[in-house]
């Protein structure tokens, strides 16, 4: 039960103040117990304590924060303020017929705000002391840039194999996620708040660094150097990274005497990824699974656009290494210029757990010089062996504009 008690035993594992009363985590009553400074009365709550949390100090929690007379806490996977007087279930985290409680990987508070993160549940909340309002962030970070009262910016970081880290950048206001843009970097980033601008400097070495900037009031990121028109083609990016979960590709069409930005929209079997690296851009196409995420593997088309490529174009040299040629499908004017299409063979040395055989792999290719540059377009699809390459067109004579059978 609980209510009004004249028995004063307990022992506070956890402990808050605030005006005219102790919040109390009670080891005895597994209770929170509420204490009266003025006539050291006691309460017991209905709410429990998760049982982890009598290993004092290995996990955050269970009491969140304070102000304004208000304590907040977690019981089970409630979101939980008291005022002394009353409680309040402001949110409940997860399944609430969960087993355990979710974990809380850590808290952040402003002025008068108070983040909490759950990665198991992806999520992020924001419990405002001054309306007693929370919001709901749906995505959780280790990395947060900015906390504010009025602001929230945080990061997430993603890795390229052997080439280091970048991170894509976020600020949250009313109810609303917003990608800002991504930056590289090998290093953590440090940060400074100036007002309502947030400086984000990125070390080289002892001699390097560069200061980005993002006005949290106009979710505007701005890098230290220009970005090209490539670099802004699905958000601003700076230095080698990808762009993920792509349900439209996106090129600037160099062959067009007014140089436009074009978007192809995928067929919905599709997912692309853009990445930048060292000045080139390549697209990749994967296939969705039955909810439409990224089938792991290898990607079902390339398209890219590759800088200085004019020492390729002799003899067989003009092909993807290690292939030959087998017949020209097509030559003429495409949507991005005039260009050729071959049908290609590559045979592969392929170990399959026992003994290494040779497999003889298809690839369809498509090459559309840039005219006046030493740059080009390719669109190429390597087809699983057995597999029939008019399956496989579909994107060829969508994005190109042709007619191939």
């Amino acid at each position: 039960d609980h209510g009004n008690s004249s028995n004063d035993v307990y022992n506070a594992l956890y402990m808050a103040e605030s005006g005219d009363y102790q919040f109390i985590a009670d080891s005895i009553t597994k209770h929170f117990l509420v204490k009266s400074k003025k006539d050291s009365s006691i309460r017991k709550t209905e709410f429990r304590y998760a049982k982890k949390y009598e290993d004092v100090g290995f996990y955050k929690g269970p009491i969140l924060g304070c102000k304004n007379n208000q304590i907040l806490f977690i019981s089970e996977n409630k979101l939980v303020v008291t005022d002394g007087k009353n409680e309040k279930v402001v949110d409940t985290i997860g399944d609430q017929n969960a087993e355990t409680e979710p974990h809380i990987h850590s808290i952040f508070e402003s002025d008068n705000r108070v983040l909490i993160s759950f990665p198991d549940q992806d999520l992020m909340l924001i419990y405002d002391y001054r309306t007693s309002a929370v919001e709901r962030c749906n995505t959780f970070s280790v990395e947060i840039a900015a906390f504010t009262d009025e602001y929230l910016c945080f990061c997430r970081m993603f890795r390229i194999p052997a080439s280091g880290g970048y991170y894509y950048f976020y600020t949250f206001k009313d109810g609303k996620i917003n990608l800002l843009g991504i930056i590289s970097g090998y290093y953590d980033l440090k940060y400074s708040l100036d007002d309502n601008i947030l400086k984000i400097t990125r070390y080289g070495d002892t001699e390097y660094e560069e200061e980005h900037q993002v006005n949290l009031e106009t979710n505007e990121i701005r890098f230290a150097d220009e970005l090209s028109r490539e670099q802004t083609l699905y958000l601003p990016t700076y230095g080698t990274c990808i762009v993920h979960d792509l349900s439209e590709i996106k090129y600037i069409n160099y062959n067009h005497p007014e140089q436009p930005t074009e978007t192809f929209r995928l067929p919905d079997y599709l997912i692309g990824e853009c990445c930048y690296w060292y000045g080139s851009i390549y697209t990749s196409l994967y296939r969705r699974n039955e909810n439409g995420e990224k089938i792991q593997g290898d990607s079902v088309y390339e398209f890219n656009m590759i800088k200085n490529m004019s020492f390729y174009r002799e003899g067989d040299s003009i092909f993807p290494a290690r292939s030959t040629f087998k017949e020209l499908l097509y030559k003429g004017v495409t949507s991005l210029g005039d260009g050729e299409i071959y049908l290609l063979e590559q045979s592969r040395e392929v170990y399959d757990g026992s003994e290494t055989h040779k497999v003889t792999y298809t690839i369809v290719y498509a090459w559309i010089p840039i005219i006046g540059s030493s740059d080009a377009y390719q669109l190429f699809c390597e087809l699983p062996p057995e597999e029939d390459y008019r399956d496989y067109l579909y994107m060829f004579n969508s994005l190109l504009n042709i007619s191939l059978e």
